[in-house]
């Protein structure tokens, strides 16, 4: 839309080249301030769509004139930036949405134990209640193994999430890219 609005020609071709690039910038740097990830990626995405467009526009303009010069080295750099920028910052969303679904399954799983374990303490205390019969210590004995293990079921548990709380509160390296140039 913006070459329509523009016009064609050599002139325009370089002009909007530099619209480009520059939307291309002042799309990065609004997602380097972006704190919402999800946001950050989109943003990224309309940056690198605009770096390729000026990478069309130049190849374009070399099929019309059969000189065979080389890209726009400071949009090659950028789009590759941005690029390698989404891979990384999706791959980060993606393994905090599979975090986030292990931590689900951990409060499932602690919910469930927790439910068993007041269930076995409701059963001790109606066999207590009870005259003391073989039967009832069998099955006494039985509730209080079951108990056993669910507790050892949730200290693995704890010592889980103990050890990634450890991994996650570690600061992360934080790697910028090179400086984006403009025009």
């Amino acid at each position: 839309q913006l070459n329509k609005i523009i016009g064609s020609g050599e002139k325009s071709n370089a002009l909007s080249k530099k619209v480009f690039y520059n939307m291309g910038n002042s799309l990065f740097r609004l997602a380097e301030i972006e704190e919402d990830m999800e946001l950050v990626i989109k943003l990224l995405g309309e940056s690198l769509r605009h770096y390729r467009t000026v990478i069309e526009i130049e190849k374009q303009e070399q099929a019309y004139s059969g000189l065979k010069s080389k890209v726009d080295e400071d949009t090659t750099v950028n789009y590759a930036i941005v690029q390698r920028r989404i891979k990384i910052l999706t791959d980060k969303l993606e393994k905090k949405k599979r975090e986030t679904e292990q931590q689900k399954g951990i409060y499932q799983l602690v919910k469930e134990l927790l439910g068993k374990e007041l269930e076995i303490h409701k059963r001790l205390v109606e066999l207590k209640r009870k005259q003391q019969v073989e039967s009832n210590l069998q099955e006494r004995n039985y509730l209080l193994k079951q108990r056993s293990e669910n507790r050892k079921r949730l200290q693995l548990i704890e010592e889980k999430i103990e050890q990634d709380l450890g991994a996650t509160t570690k600061p992360p390296s934080a790697r910028q890219p090179g400086k984006m140039k403009s025009i």
